[in-house]
């Protein structure tokens, strides 16, 4: 209770009402309680358990079941019957290596990739439930590793530049509370970022009813081997089969950290349920809503199979550098279902605020060019922030606000678009707000990149507490 003194400890009341229904006032701890090590509080509460079990045994039946007694008691506690029965936390190996790729007999420079791979299968997590990944340095060089799309805290301070030395490991729990789609990328020390490919993707499910019969994943990236050509899942395009009226989630990714990757559906309609990991507030015709993905950007689209036999359509995707590539989506004379799947409904927005009181926020400005390094601005949990990202520049830059589903602001905080992003293109010479609402307290990164530049990039910080 809010009344009781200083120093006296509330938690002890519900445990001294299960001996006495009328004792309804603050209970003074113990003598030296406050300064016990946390192992000798669990002690005690094992003790108090203990005598609380030997006085269950003793009730007469009429009064509740000892079984209920005993499971609210140790509920209280916030203990289970089954703590020491959990299974194992999932475990993922990457080791971060050089790698001689070959161009048919011939190998090209050494490259540094995860686990001898230009795309490593991506990791599979289901929400709320913790995966350990294990990063092993074996590079020579120092590695820091970089969260895209992760609402999750690692440590103390989320997944922020963690730094790996060479012969090191990093062992890092990741537990999600969303479903989404993520993407850990690995920096070596003194190198620009297109001199290696150390991406690692996530897809975070979740257990409710699925939006589509089965999903494809689409990671585009640079050949290393031919630095004109794009591949897909790092080999050339096969062709997509599908059936009649079959629903296909697509999850696209672009793994390049330099260029943004256009993409477009020729001969058949889809929509954008996602960006960088979050749900849009509706589904976005592609039509309507060209897409173009930022470096190491994601997407979740929903494409129907076309209605007629052999029907052959295509996604083109582009980065403004050669021809791009192409995925055949064939359809099959084969059906999935008599009829079409109905129109996508609204992605469910979870935990993303439905509100944002933009009078109550904090306001800060990020300069391209100017901002560096130090703590931009300091907030709370659950309090919103406006930013303007400033580009004086002559140059288009990504900016990234790292652990965050960000609005972009319309002019005069009229509104925003109806989607979520954790990176925004600023074009030259340009200014934009966007609105975020933190949810997990620690250190967080804002970094600008130049497009196309493999330039060092620009770096400051934000606390939430």
């Amino acid at each position: 209770p809010a009344s009781c003194p200083e120093g006296h400890d509330a938690r002890w009341v519900p445990i001294a009402r299960l001996f006495d229904d009328a004792a309804k006032k603050c209970i003074e701890p113990p003598e030296g309680w406050q300064s016990a090590s946390k192992d000798e509080r669990q002690r005690l509460i094992v003790l108090i358990l203990a005598t609380a079990l030997t006085w269950l045994m003793t009730l007469p039946a009429s009064r509740p079941t000892r079984r209920a007694l005993l499971a609210g008691t140790l509920a209280l506690a916030g203990l289970s019957f089954g703590a020491r029965a959990q299974t194992p936390i999932p475990r993922t190996r990457l080791v971060a290596r050089f790698t001689e790729l070959l161009d048919g007999n011939v190998a090209v420079r050494p490259v540094v990739l995860f686990n001898d791979s230009v795309a490593p299968p991506p990791l599979l997590a289901l929400r709320q439930n913790p995966q350990i990944l294990d990063v092993e340095n074996a590079s020579g060089q120092d590695l820091s590793l970089h969260g895209h799309g992760l609402r999750a805290s690692v440590g103390v301070t989320g997944l922020e530049e963690i730094f790996v030395r060479p012969g090191e490991t990093a062992s890092l729990q990741l537990q999600m509370e969303e479903p989404g789609f993520a993407l850990i990328e690995g920096r070596l020390a003194g190198s620009a970022g297109a001199e290696h490919r150390l991406v690692q993707l996530l897809i975070i499910e979740d257990d409710l009813p699925k939006s589509a019969d089965r999903q494809v994943l689409l990671a585009f990236g640079r050949d290393i081997r031919d630095p004109g050509g794009l591949l897909v899942n790092g080999a050339a395009p096969v062709d997509l089969v599908m059936k009649a009226h079959e629903r296909v989630h697509l999850r696209i990714a672009n793994t390049n950290p330099l260029r943004p990757l256009a993409v477009s559906l020729e001969g058949v309609g889809g929509w954008i349920i996602g960006l960088d990991g979050f749900p849009t507030n509706e589904p976005l015709s592609l039509g309507e809503h060209p897409l173009t993905l930022l470096p190491l950007g994601r997407a979740d689209l929903l494409i129907d199979a076309p209605v007629f036999a052999d029907t052959a359509t295509r996604l083109r995707a582009t980065d403004g550098d050669g021809d791009g590539v192409s995925v055949v989506l064939r359809s099959l004379n084969t059906k999935t279902r008599p009829e079409p799947w109905p129109a996508p409904a609204n992605p469910d927005q979870g935990v993303l605020p439905t509100t944002i009181e933009l009078q109550k926020a904090t306001r800060a400005t990020f300069a391209v060019g100017e901002t560096t390094g130090g703590n931009l601005l300091q907030s709370k949990v659950g309090e919103p922030i406006v930013l303007t990202l400033e580009n004086a520049t002559e140059n288009p830059a990504s900016i990234s606000i790292r652990g965050q589903a960000c609005r972009l602001l319309h002019a005069f905080d009229d509104g925003w678009e109806p989607y979520w992003l954790e990176t925004m293109l600023l074009a030259p010479q340009t200014t934009q707000l966007i609105a975020f609402v933190p949810p997990l307290v620690g250190e967080w990164r804002i970094e600008a990149r130049p497009i196309g530049q493999p330039q060092p990039s620009q770096v400051a910080a934000y606390k939430i507490v």
